[in-house]
Order: C-alpha cells, then sequence, then structure tokens
C-alpha cells in the first residue's frame, strides 16, 4: 500500500487486522480498566465532557450547533480558524507527540534498555511527531495540502524536549504558521521553531544531545547521509522543503521518505514492545516463566488457555505443567527421604540401648562397613588407573579386614535394617538419574553389574565406563538446566573417606534435582518437535558439536585382564563436545546432550532460571527478618490456620470452577468430606499411619499420588528454594548422629499441623480433579493453583519478599482467582451467590437489629459472612462471622452494596462513600505492599511515629498526644485492665527509671508486631488468665481462635457511632470551632495593637473591633486579658507558668531561685508577687518546700 500523506492510517503498510494507528488504543490488547500507555486519555482522571487528546473533537467545550473539528464544515467559516480551533489542533497535536515519544522510549527500553532506550526515542519521537503534525494540519485545514517541510520539521522539533509548555504561549498568528509537533530544548529553540516557521538548525539538535548518526539511524540511513541531507535545509523555513520535494529534490525526499519509514517502524514497534514490556512485568513480580507459559495454546488440559503458537497435545509436552510441578516432585522425593533417614535413626537409637553402645558410634560403623565392601570392587576396578592398590583410599586387603570383622561381631545381622536401608539410597541414585534421562539403561545396567555394592565416595557418582560430561559441556548453569548426567570418570585417591552418609545425601538430593529439571525440560523438547512449522521462530534442537576427541587409557576390567595376559589394549576415545551458547539450554535424552538454541535472550534466560534475582546484603537480612515473622504470624499461629482453611476453601471453590465441572467443584465446600476425607487422610499419613481398607485406604493412596505428582506444598509458603535445599542437605548429619531432640520433636508437630490446614483444601481440588476425569499431572496443578502457590514467584520475588510481607501470596492469590471471574459464567455465578448471601444475611440480621451494621466493626461485616445471633440488655449484640477469600473481598463488597441499593431501600447510599469504600478494599485484598509502600520491617516504627496503626487506628490516646505528661501515662484505659498491659506498664516504669521514657502502648504494639501470633496468644491466654483470677466475666471475644469466629459489640461504641454521643460530639465540634475562630480573630487584633505606631492608632484599631459583626464577647475578653497582661508586664513564660498548679508553681520558682543569692532571690520573688504570678496560696505552697526554708535560713 502506498504512502498517503493525507490518510495518516497509511503510515503502517498491511497493519494487521484491526489495527489503526490514528487510535493509539489499538496498539495493544486492551484489559478491562488496565493502564494503557500508548492512551495518553488515561494518565489523568476523566470527566464527563473532559479532554481526550486521542479524540481532537473533545479538545474544546460542545456546544449546540458549535466546533467539531472532525467535520470539514464546520471548521471553515468567512473568518477561518478561531483560537478554539488552534487550540484543539494543537492540544492533538501535543498529545500524540508527546505520548509517541515518551511510549517509543519504554518500549526501546522493554526490548533493550540503555540501547534500546534511546532508538525507541527517536524512532518514536520522529514517528509520533510527524503523525501529530498531520493531524493538527487536518483540523486546521481539513481540504487543504499538507506540508511536507512542516511534516519534516515537526518530527525533528519533537525530539527536543521544552517545546510543550512554550506553544501554549504564542499567539494564535504564529500557530498558524507553527511547526505543529515542536518540542525543544528551551524557550528560545521552541519561538523560533514554532514562530518562524523553520526546522531546527544542527545546532540545535546537537544541544539536546541528537548525533548525525543517531538521527540517521532512526531515519534508517547513514549519519552521513542525513546530514548531508538535512543540513541544506537546516534552519531555513518549512516552505522551502516542501518546495524543493515539489521539484523532485533529491535530498528533501530523503527527509520525507525516512520520516515515512519511522512511522512505519514506530507504529510497528510499539505493540510488540509493549506486549514485551507487560511480559516483563510479569516475569519480574508474578511468575519467572510466563515467557515460556504464552508460547503455549492452554496449560493442563486447558486450566490456562493461551493464544501461544505451540500447540500442546499432552502432558508430556506440556513444559509450563512440568516445571510448575518440578519443584514440588522434588520436595516429595527429599521428605520422604527425610522420614527414612528418621526411621533409620529411630532404629539405631532402639539398637544403641540394646548392644551397649550410642547410635553415632554404630552409624560410623555401618558406613565403615558399606564403603569397605565397596572399596574392594572400586580398588579392583581403577588399579591401573590408580597405578596399584588403594584407589578407594584404602587398600583392599584393610576393606577385606574390616568386613570380616564387622560380619564376626555378627553387626551385619544385627544392624541389618539400616544397612540395607542406606544400600537402596545408594541405588536410588542411579535409577534416578536412569528415570531422568541422564543416562541409558544400558549404562546404567553395566554400573549396577560393576558396582553391586556401591556407595558414593565423594559428591559425584563415579565411574570408569563414561565420559566426563560436565568436564565437556561447560556454559552458565541455572536452576532449571542440567549440564551434567551426574556421572564423572574415577579418577582415584589415596584421601580417607570419612562421610558416607553425607555422600549419600547429596548425591541422592543432586540426582533428584537433575532429573525433574531434565525431564520438565523434555517436555520443551517434545513441544518443539510436536509444532515443527511454528517453533523454528522460538528454538532450535540439535546435537553439540564435537570439537575433538581425546585418547583416554582404557582401564576396565577387561582391558586389566588383557594386559594381564600381556596383550596390547588400544586406548579409548572420548568426545569433547562445543561450549554451551548462553542462549542455549542442554537437555539430556537418553544419556546424551541435546542444545535448545533459543532466538530470544530473555526466554532463553527465563528458561535456565538465571533471570531470578538471588537477594543479598542487606535484601537478605531483611527477607530473613520477613520469613522469621512471618511464619510467626501463620506457621506459629493458632488463631490462623482455622479461619485461613475456611478462605481457602472459598477461593479454591471460585477457582476450580474454573478447572473442573461445577458439581466437583462445589464439593469443595463440603464441610464433612473436609473433615472426614481430606484432613483426617493428611493426619494419618504425617503421623505415619496407614488404613488397612476400606475408603480409608483408597484416600491414603489417593494422597500419595497427590504428594508424588507435585500437588502438595508443605510449609514452603514462607521459604526459598535456597533455604529448603539447605535444610534437606543437612540430612547427612542426622543420618551420622541420631538423636531424641525435643526441638525436633516439637517441630515436627508444627510441620503436622501445617501439613494439615495448609494442604487439606489443595488435596480436596486434587482428589475432585482426579474424579473429573483430569491427569495426576493436570490434577496437580489444579490443586497448587486452588488458593496459590508458594513456589511460584517472580524474577523479583526474593526481592519482594524482603521488602513485603506476604506480597508473594497477594500476587499469586489474586492472579489465580481475577482469572477465574474473567470468564462470564463464574463471574455471574459467584456474584449472584454473593449477592443472594448478603441478602439473606442482611435481612435475618435486621429482623435482629435494625442497626447491626452500625454496631458491628466494618472490617468484620466486609471481609466476613456475619451472623447476629441476639441482642443484650444494654443493646450490644453477639454474632458470628465466618471469613471468606481476601481475593473475594471485594465482590462480596459490591454484591452487598447492590442488594442493598435494589431490594433493601437505601436507593440514596453515598455514591462517594461507596467508592471509597470499594476502592480501600481493592487496594487490601490485591495490593502486595500491604496497603503501604513502607517496608514491612521499618512499618511498625514508622507507624509508631504517627500514631496510627495499619488500619488507621490510634496506637496511643490521641487526646494525650499534646498533653505535656510522661510518656508512661499515655495510655488507653482498658489497657491497665490486661495482664499484658500491666506488665508493659512495669516495663515502661522500670525503663523511665533508666532514663527512657516509653508508652506501654508503645512496647505492646512492637510486641504484637515482632512476636506475630504466639506473642499475640499469649498476650491473651495472660488476659483470661487475668480476668479469671479476679473474679470477671470471660467472653468469647477473648479466647484465642474462638475469637476469630465469634464477637460481641459494646453498647458503648455504638453510642460513640450514632445516637446521643454521636449529638453530644457534634455540639462538642461546633464549640471546639467557635472558640478556635475567637482565638484566630483576636490573634489577628492583638498583630494590629502590637504594630500601632501611635495610642491614637491602638484606639482606632479598638473602635474597628468593637463594630466588626465577627468580633464577640470571647474575643473581646481575649483582647481585654491581653492589654491587661501587656500593662502588667506578663510575658509568655509567665502566661505558661500561670497555667501550672499552685505546686507546680511553687516548685518552679524555688527551682528558678536556687543560684541566685538571698537579696537577687528576694527581689525576683517579690516582683512575682506584684505581676500576680506569685499568689497567696503559692507562697503558701513554697514555704511548705523544705528546701526553700533551707534557702532562706543561710
Amino acid at each position: 500500500m502506498a504512502f498517503d500523506p493525507t490518510q495518516p492510517s497509511t503510515l503502517v503498510e498491511e497493519a494487521p487486522a484491526g489495527f489503526d494507528p490514528t487510535q493509539p488504543s489499538t496498539l495493544v490488547e486492551q484489559e478491562s480498566g488496565g493502564f494503557d500507555p500508548t492512551q495518553p486519555s488515561t494518565l489523568v482522571e476523566q470527566e464527563s465532557g473532559g479532554f481526550d487528546p486521542t479524540q481532537p473533537s473533545t479538545l474544546v467545550e460542545q456546544e449546540s450547533g458549535g466546533f467539531d473539528p472532525t467535520q470539514p464544515s464546520t471548521v471553515v467559516d468567512d473568518e477561518g480558524p478561531g483560537a478554539a480551533d488552534y487550540a484543539a489542533a494543537f492540544a492533538a497535536d501535543i498529545a500524540i507527540s508527546e505520548a509517541g515519544r515518551f511510549g517509543g522510549a519504554a518500549a526501546g527500553t522493554a526490548a533493550l534498555p540503555g540501547i534500546g532506550t534511546a532508538i525507541g526515542y527517536v524512532v518514536g519521537g520522529l514517528g509520533s511527531g510527524a503523525a501529530g503534525s498531520i493531524a493538527r494540519q487536518r483540523i486546521l485545514n481539513p481540504d487543504g495540502d499538507l506540508s511536507y517541510g512542516q511534516i519534516v520539521a515537526d518530527a525533528f522539533i519533537n525530539l527536543i524536549p521544552g517545546a510543550k509548555g512554550a506553544k501554549f504561549g504564542v499567539s494564535a498568528v504564529a500557530r498558524q504558521a507553527a511547526a505543529g509537533a515542536g518540542i525543544s530544548a528551551g524557550a528560545r529553540v521552541a519561538e523560533t521553531a514554532i514562530d518562524e516557521g523553520e526546522l531546527p538548525s544542527m545546532d540545535e539538535l546537537a544541544s539536546a544531545g541528537l548525533t548525525g548518526a543517531a538521527l540517521g539511524a532512526g531515519l534508517g540511513i547513514s549519519g552521513e547521509v542525513f546530514s548531508k541531507a538535512y543540513s541544506k535545509f537546516a534552519g531555513m523555513p518549512t516552505r522551502r522543503l516542501s518546495e524543493a520535494l515539489k521539484i523532485g529534490d533529491k535530498d528533501a525526499k530523503i527527509l520525507v521518505d525516512g520520516v515515512e519509514r519511522t512511522g512505519e517502524e514506530y507504529a510497528k514497534m510499539l505493540p510488540k514492545n509493549f506486549r514485551d514490556l507487560k511480559l516483563g512485568i510479569s516475569e519480574a513480580y508474578s511468575d519467572d516463566l510466563i515467557r515460556a507459559r504464552v508460547l503455549q495454546s492452554e496449560v493442563a488440559g486447558g486450566q490456562i488457555k493461551d493464544v501461544g503458537p505451540l500447540k500442546v497435545k499432552s502432558d508430556e509436552s506440556d513444559f509450563y505443567l512440568q516445571r510448575r510441578l518440578a519443584e514440588g516432585k522434588i520436595a516429595a522425593k527429599n521428605e520422604e527421604l527425610e522420614k527414612l533417614i528418621d526411621i533409620d535413626g529411630a532404629f539405631l537409637l532402639s539398637k544403641a540401648n540394646e548392644l551397649g553402645s550410642d547410635a553415632s558410634t554404630l552409624s560410623r560403623s555401618v558406613n565403615d562397613y558399606l564403603y569397605a565392601k565397596h572399596g574392594v570392587a572400586y580398588n579392583k576396578a581403577n588399579r591401573s588407573k590408580f597405578g596399584g592398590d588403594g584407589a578407594a583410599g584404602r587398600t583392599t586387603k584393610e576393606f577385606q579386614e574390616n568386613v570380616k570383622d564387622f560380619e564376626a561381631r555378627g553387626l551385619n545381622k544385627e544392624l541389618k535394617e539400616s544397612i540395607e536401608l542406606r544400600q537402596d539410597l545408594s541405588k536410588r541414585i542411579l535409577n534416578t538419574i536412569e528415570e531422568g534421562g541422564l543416562i541409558s539403561k544400558v549404562e546404567a545396567n553395566k554400573l549396577r553389574k560393576d558396582f553391586p555394592n556401591y556407595v558414593p565416595l565423594n559428591r559425584i557418582l563415579e565411574t570408569d565406563e563414561l565420559a566426563d560430561v560436565a568436564s565437556t559441556i561447560t556454559g552458565r548453569a541455572g536452576r532449571y538446566e542440567t549440564l551434567a548426567s551426574g556421572i564423572r570418570r574415577a579418577k582415584g585417591s589415596d584421601l580417607e573417606v570419612n562421610d558416607i552418609s553425607q555422600n549419600i545425601v547429596d548425591n541422592l538430593i543432586g540426582a533428584t534435582r537433575r532429573a525433574q529439571v531434565n525431564k520438565a525440560n523434555q517436555a520443551f523438547v517434545k513441544l518443539v518437535r510436536d509444532n515443527p512449522t511454528t517453533a523454528g521462530n522460538i528454538a532450535t534442537i540439535r546435537k553439540p558439536e564435537i570439537k575433538e576427541t581425546k585418547l583416554v587409557k582404557d582401564t576396565s576390567e577387561t582391558a586389566n585382564a588383557l594386559r594381564a595376559q600381556g596383550k596390547k589394549v588400544p586406548p579409548r576415545k572420548v568426545s569433547v563436545y562445543e561450549n554451551a551458547d548462553k542462549n542455549v539450554v542442554t537437555v539430556f535424552e537418553n544419556g546424551k546432550p541435546l542444545f535448545v538454541e533459543f532466538k530470544d535472550p530473555k526466554l532463553a534466560s527465563a528458561m535456565k532460571g538465571t533471570n531470578r534475582e538471588v537477594a543479598t546484603g542487606i535484601m537478605k537480612a531483611a527477607q530473613g527478618f520477613n520469613r522469621f515473622v512471618g511464619g510467626l504470624y501463620t506457621r506459629f499461629n493458632p488463631e490462623f490456620m482455622v479461619p485461613n482453611l475456611i478462605r481457602d476453601r472459598s477461593e479454591a471453590f471460585v477457582n476450580n470452577m474454573q478447572k473442573m465441572s461445577l458439581g466437583q467443584a462445589f464439593k469443595t465446600l463440603d464441610p464433612i468430606s473436609t473433615l472426614r476425607d481430606d484432613m483426617r487422610t493428611i493426619a494419618r499419613n504425617v503421623r505415619g499411619q496407614r488404613a488397612r481398607g476400606g475408603r480409608a485406604a483408597e484416600m491414603d493412596k489417593l494422597y500419595d499420588e497427590f504428594v508424588q505428582a507435585g500437588g502438595r506444598t508443605g510449609g514452603l509458603g514462607l521459604s526459598t528454594l535456597d533455604d529448603v535445599e539447605k535444610s534437606i542437605a543437612e540430612l547427612g548429619s542426622k543420618l551420622n548422629a541420631p538423636t531424641k531432640s525435643k526441638a525436633k520433636q516439637f517441630n515436627k508437630v508444627i510441620n503436622g499441623i501445617n501439613e494439615l490446614f495448609e494442604n487439606s483444601t489443595r488435596f480436596a481440588t486434587y482428589r475432585r480433579g482426579r474424579a473429573d476425569g483430569m491427569t495426576m499431572d493436570q490434577a496437580a496443578l489444579a490443586a497448587r493453583n486452588s488458593s496459590f502457590d508458594p513456589q511460584l514467584q517472580g524474577a523479583q520475588g526474593d526481592t519482594l519478599r524482603a521488602l513485603f510481607l506476604f506480597s508473594n501470596p497477594a500476587i499469586q492469590g489474586a492472579k489465580n482467582f481475577l482469572r477465574s471471574m474473567k470468564n462470564p459464567k463464574i463471574a455471574a455465578s459467584v456474584m449472584g451467590a454473593l449477592t443472594a448471601m448478603t441478602y439473606t444475611l442482611d435481612r435475618y440480621n435486621k429482623t435482629i437489629d435494625e442497626n447491626y451494621r452500625e454496631k458491628i466493626p466494618k472490617f468484620k461485616l466486609n471481609k466476613h459472612l456475619t451472623i447476629v445471633q441476639g441482642t443484650k440488655p444494654d443493646g450490644s449484640l453477639d454474632y458470628i462471622s465466618i471469613p471468606i477469600g481476601y481475593s473475594m473481598v471485594p465482590f462480596k463488597i459490591a454484591a452487598d452494596y447492590a442488594q442493598r441499593i435494589m431490594f433493601g431501600g437505601e436507593e440514596n447510599i453515598d455514591a462517594s462513600a461507596v467508592a471509597k469504600d470499594m476502592s480501600k478494599n481493592i487496594i487490601d485484598s490485591y495490593n502486595p505492599m500491604g496497603g503501604s509502600p513502607v517496608p514491612t520491617v521499618l512499618r511498625p516504627i514508622l507507624e509508631l511515629s504517627r500514631n496510627k496503626d495499619g488500619l488507621g487506628r490510634d496506637i496511643r490516646p490521641s487526646w494525650l498526644e499534646n498533653e505535656n505528661i510522661s510518656d508512661v501515662e499515655k495510655i488507653h484505659p482498658w489497657t491497665a485492665r490486661t495482664q499484658g498491659g500491666e506488665l508493659a506498664i512495669n516495663l515502661s516504669e522500670q525503663l523511665q527509671d533508666m532514663g527512657y521514657e516509653v508508652s506501654p502502648e508503645n512496647l505492646l504494639y512492637l510486641y504484637r508486631n515482632y512476636t506475630g501470633g504466639p506473642g499475640t496468644t499469649v498476650q491473651r491466654l495472660f488476659n483470661v488468665t487475668s480476668k479469671m483470677m479476679n473474679g470477671e466475666k470471660i467472653s468469647r471475644a477473648d479466647v484465642p481462635v474462638a475469637r476469630r469466629f465469634f464477637g460481641e459489640t459494646y453498647a458503648r461504641t455504638f453510642e460513640l457511632r450514632t445516637g446521643d454521643q454521636q449529638l453530644i460530639d457534634n455540639i462538642d465540634k461546633q464549640e471546639n470551632t467557635s472558640r478556635a475562630k475567637a482565638s484566630r480573630i483576636a490573634s489577628g487584633y492583638k498583630t494590629q495593637i502590637q504594630n500601632a505606631d501611635s495610642p491614637q492608632e491602638r484606639s482606632r484599631i479598638l473602635q474597628d473591633m468593637l463594630i466588626d459583626s465577627e468580633v464577640d464577647d470571647s474575643v473581646v475578653r481575649r483582647i481585654e486579658t491581653f492589654l491587661k497582661d501587656e500593662a502588667a508586664g506578663i510575658t509568655a513564660t509567665d502566661k505558661r507558668v500561670k497555667s501550672l498548679s499552685v505546686a507546680g508553681r511553687a516548685q518552679y520558682f524555688v527551682e528558678r531561685i536556687r543560684d541566685m543569692n538571698r537579696d537577687e532571690a528576694a527581689r525576683y520573688l517579690q516582683e512575682q508577687i506584684n505581676r500576680r504570678v506569685i499568689t497567696p496560696q503559692v507562697q503558701e505552697a513554697m514555704v511548705d518546700i523544705q528546701s526553700f526554708k533551707d534557702f532562706f535560713s543561710q
């Protein structure tokens, strides 16, 4: 399609369907309510009839029969364009130009920070400057010819920041000849370009940092060609360029064609790079594998649907599914390992008592025995390479003697269970890497044959039969890539092998991770192979090239036997492969490496796992603090577990509607099944018990499936993967030194309780998914996404966790819920159900108390389903509150408002109050910062300084904040009546004795914030105990856990919000306002009186005051007091002294005269008596003070 400068839409050749470059809104995919950086109109709040820079017709206020710049017939009249026309034209011009310039920079940054930013700025500035110029010219002169010189000038002026404001300052006449999208580095450049209609000079462009090379690159030509062409017209009137183009001038054509190309590139660049920008944000904060996910057509059988080019045909080719589940499967294997180690430890502890030894000694004996049995075969296999006996660290004779001694003592029988368990763990190493495709079945079988008693002598499985893959495949490995099979060439060593147990654990953990990571990457290989026509633009698969072949000595058993017969044995050939590029992911198939080479470096980084940032230094310390505090709020907090189970179930129900039939999803809410099947099954398995038959045995089998498929998360919600691996890696020491640790047993109990509450909802989802026909893997992902997946996070997830507690649960939970609610059917069902429930509860509650909403705290009504149970004689209420999922809260509030308006007769609800309430709860529910941008570790300190907690409530009594009293007494009346409050007061008084004044409320607040749930629970238990000992009534709201579901209101609270108390508050407010106003007016007259030059002037001011309509008796009294004090010489300090009590004033004057002699003191005191600061009562109080008596008795 040819370029038509009269039609801006032709700037893009064959634009994709639906794309309209004159409508920025089509440049990126729109989302409901989302911010669109290509739409300047979304940068400011829109109002009815407001300014929309993408719609010139809205630039001026419309009137009947008024100006419509989109209608040429209304543009031209006898007088030509008026001021409003110019305002509309230039506003449209500037809006398009500004958005394009900065949008181009943003898009360039998304593509390649730094260089991409500069290129995006130039391309966006030139392209949008030209588009803005065309829009302006069309508005002012719809039927006229476009000025190409003006278009080129506008394109270049748009690159120079600063002229936007200058444009609005020039006259309408100047604007008519102006360079449309002109934006300049300063007023001088702007006015020159606009008023004279000239192209910027080369110096003016250079002053903005724009070189010929950069501008040429933006136009798609060399810097030399640009400089030659542009210098011909630089600084000249724009008409010269237009005239030159008409006569076929070559340089003019270069510039116009260059601007045309730039417009095309800019329009093409925006949609791609804004999508990449959106991907970048999601990758950073939500899902570090999002770039891989959007390549797929779907995930987990359609649980997540995308429009990616790679069609998923099965779970085996569903890379995203396998990657998401890999960490869960690794955790399941490692936790199984931990259970086996515990079994081994328990066995050795029992045998130690029986044999009169200790468990650690027996464990080392088992290790030595296994080491010796393997050492005999290892020495034999590696004798030639090592140059003699002892390749395993000891001689064969020593090994044989160890085995003989161990068996002679009968320990091989006594400790058989431990020996077999450790041998089994050693065999699992080879089995695991074989299952993961890291070695072939043939190679694995040969190893089993050659080393039947294998135990690892170091941290890598050794063999002489395979090439050292780890040393030949090199590159930057990430968390999600396996560069080595785990098989290394045996070299032999005369060093003692000390820690077989640690070697077993380390090898098995390493093998498990390698295998699962490789299996997930194998799924991507299959996905690419299943899509040969579309995958070529994403990645290619090839075998690594062999750089060279090395000849190495054959030290196999067969070769050694041949040498013993005097025969010559040829060397073995070992292939050395090429180095892996940073955009290559290495995958093993049947023991052979494959290279997956990616076109997009960002995708390669995500696939390798190198895009994930790891917190270090102070951020790592903050992350550790948040993890500790988060554990106190959740893992060790009984008040969190039960309510959170209910919240999880409510959100899981909605999320499951997206993944399975409504009937199966609804069963997620079944309380009987929750207790009988889900929680009982988990509890039984946590205790290590198994059902013998019937339904319980079926549940156990399903639970095993659930765990092995990776659907379980355990207690990983507040841990990083590195932390988990570190704790698992310490299992080797447990195998060496079994102990009965009370701390270990306590931790085990806590883990079991958390498992019960955390994973019962996920297990329920897994069961329902399987019943609905899902595969194991599909059901496992459904389980992980039923609420939030603690193992899923963005590349910047560690940083977020370091800054904000619970940021990742907020992101993941909201994402899953909102994804489900995007389905219109689900949204309609959920909103219908919520409206029906809130309507029913509202009607029922009002039958008990019409004013229940005024009595129950608003956060309880918003975030719970509240049922009023009854009223008390004083009008207070007892109620039950059932929590709902955090992500559901805004929808529940919206449904409640809807039913109140439609059915409750509350049509006159304040719309602004509704909007404010909705906005606050949306932020509370979906904001990963938790309602404040202040990092969690610093938040309590800031809140104490502001005297407001996270809900906006006073921490210390606000009415005492400005009182000149000790901080120890700044305490709420009810705090002193609690045991926790009494302890805080005692501690505060002790600190005061040490010279530190701290409010007890501050101590309590810090205690609650930094000790989390356990601290609060202990405090409440103290309070309950105190009430019991004092014979006070204990309410349900006092009891930990129960208080989360049962509440009661207080008559005093209701009075504070309604009724007589409200009336009193209103009158009090009026009186306080009147006093403040009188003080302000009196202060004004005091200033005038003080500044008066003469008595006559002061008299005039007083006369004016008396006729002032705003002056009342209160003002007059204040002025009278002021004049009397002035006449008596009363100072501001005197006034403060007079405000003290009699005793306080007496103490003040005694202290004041301490450093005076008797005569000075006498004169000073007499002066204060004359000024009536010291009254007779104060004199009497002073005489009673011993130090005063002593002073005058000297």
